[in-house]
């Protein structure tokens, strides 16, 4: 499975959905090659995000493909390089989430970043996302009101230069915090630190956890002192840094494009996405090649655009002259637009005394993130279900 993620997220997928892809994997006995993609985050064109994805997902390849084959050999208990078997036979599926699954239909669409990715057995494009960037990135409309208030009230060439140092200090902020980490990170994983990583990173560990950063399964941090967790502490370590520097950019990115409409350099409101909206659903009717795809779409969820491309999608296969045939799924579970991005919240809430929670006013919220762990663990299986089947397909031909 080549794996993408939407924006923001996308560009630390290992803790932004790494219970979702683990359950996946699982669910099909998958190997899920993901590579993050920093262009949904600190830019426009789409184009380069999928560029960036192909030129990741090659640059993979080798070392993934070697992996599968020294696991392959283990298993069946040669030692012998010359196998049957060979990793780069395997078909491959693409799952991509929110504006992720909009790079994959991008990439179907193009026949040199399509040749260069391989061929695909399949795309599972799951809460698909193709809105204007004001509407996709809500700091940005954000932005865009505010540049407008302090236009009209006369102010906005006063206030441009605060917001253009703003977002300076956001971005370094967000660089030297992540800096932090990373020092932090390389500290744990040479284990200068021995047997004392004590209830002060155990926290730290939590406390980034809760910010969506996660480190790892519970128990890393206090007291734990083992190789294991100093690894496991330093990866996390390592993947929140790349988070906040994601977020940093982000911020920058906005303020500074509302500087520049308040200097009348630039006109925010008409900031788009490369392609845009409407380009993106002409690029889908004449040119996209994956000819089989599943279309996830979740029941809570105010910016899915799934109906919209299935209808292209039922177009480009069946159009009495330029159709090119295919199978279209759709398919629409309980959840939210972020369900792939739940954590695990078992195991840290099934100690939870379920009086004092009450007692609390947290009883509530521990049952909507129960409930948010099965829809995440329900996605995974129906993918998995999509997986299983088009694989089986596959080996067939």
């Amino acid at each position: 499975v080549h794996f993408v993620g939407g924006a923001l997220v996308g560009a630390t997928p290992k803790p932004s959905y790494s219970a979702f892809l683990e359950d996946l994997s699982d669910a099909a006995n998958l190997c899920i090659v993901a590579t993050p993609v920093a262009g949904l985050t600190t830019g426009l064109d789409h184009n380069a995000a999928a560029s960036e994805v192909m030129l990741r997902w090659c640059a993979a390849l080798p070392t993934v493909h070697e992996a599968l084959e020294v696991r392959e050999r283990a298993l069946s208990g040669s030692s012998s390089s010359s196998t049957a078997f060979s990793a780069a036979d395997l078909p491959v599926i693409g799952v991509g989430h929110s504006l992720g699954a909009k790079l994959l239909v991008l990439l179907g669409s193009d026949s040199g970043m399509a040749e260069n990715l391989g061929p695909r057995c399949a795309n599972a494009l799951v809460a698909y996302n193709s809105y204007s960037a004001r509407q996709s990135i809500p700091m940005l409309e954000q932005a865009s009101a505010a540049a407008s208030a302090a236009q009209a009230s006369g102010i906005g060439g006063a206030v441009a230069p605060g917001l253009s140092s703003l977002s300076n200090v956001g971005e370094n902020l967000s660089a030297q915090a992540s800096e932090g980490l990373r020092a932090l990170g390389r500290t744990v994983g040479d284990g200068k630190l021995g047997g004392s990583i004590d209830a002060g990173l155990g926290a730290l560990a939590d406390g980034l956890g809760g910010l969506g950063l996660g480190l790892g399964s519970p128990g890393v941090g206090a007291g734990k002192g083992s190789a294991a967790s100093s690894e496991q502490l330093a990866s996390g370590l390592e993947g929140a840094a790349q988070a906040l520097g994601s977020l940093g950019a982000q911020f920058g990115q906005v303020g500074r494009r509302a500087s520049d409409r308040l200097s009348g350099e630039a006109d925010l409101a008409d900031d788009e996405f490369t392609p845009s909206p409407e380009e993106t659903a002409r690029i889908v009717s004449s040119r996209y090649a994956v000819g089989r795809n599943l279309l996830l779409r979740f029941s809570d969820d105010s910016i899915d655009q799934s109906p919209g491309l299935a209808r292209l999608l039922k177009a480009r296969f069946t159009d009495d002259v330029t159709g090119i045939g295919g199978r279209l799924d759709f398919k629409t579970l309980d959840g939210s637009h972020v369900t792939p991005n739940t954590p695990r919240v078992r195991s840290y809430l099934g100690t939870l005394d379920v009086g004092l929670a009450e007692q609390l006013g947290v009883a509530d919220a521990a049952r909507s993130l129960t409930r948010a762990e099965e829809e995440r663990e329900a996605t995974s299986e129906a993918l998995g279900e999509f997986a299983r089947r088009e694989i089986a397909r596959a080996r067939q031909l």
